[in-house]
């Protein structure tokens, strides 16, 4: 019974979005909402050029030496989560925001590199 609801559950969760440990440098180009904790493990790249919605209590990870680029869109209620800091990076590109999850600050551990070009941190 739980397979039978895990794929029902499954077909119907087209915007469910996840990142595991085995995923290669990605780039998000369709509007999203995301539902569960996203990670961009050590050496990837996440890119994203289209809206994303992050529900409550779901977290972005960057590992060490990972890489977010925001090039053009807005990410909204997201909380950002620095599992590592050596070699990370967040880019904010072409107008790109950053709309951070109400109530909290956003920090930029010591080791991370924040470049904003025409962007911004909200």
């Amino acid at each position: 019974m739980k397979k039978f609801l895990l794929a029902i559950m499954l077909l119907f969760a087209t915007n469910v979005t996840t990142m595991m440990a085995d995923d290669v440098n990605t780039v998000w180009t369709t509007r999203k909402y995301v539902y569960h904790d996203v990670y961009v493990n050590s050496g990837k790249t996440l890119r994203i050029t289209n809206d994303i919605n992050f529900y409550r209590g779901v977290t972005l990870n960057l590992s060490s030496g990972s890489k977010l680029i925001v090039d053009g869109a807005t990410l909204t209620d997201v909380d950002i989560n620095f599992i590592g800091t050596t070699g990370t990076s967040i880019q904010i590109l072409h107008n790109g925001a950053i709309n951070y999850v109400d109530n909290q600050d956003f920090v930029v551990p010591l080791g991370v590199t924040l470049d904003i070009d025409y962007g911004k941190i909200n």
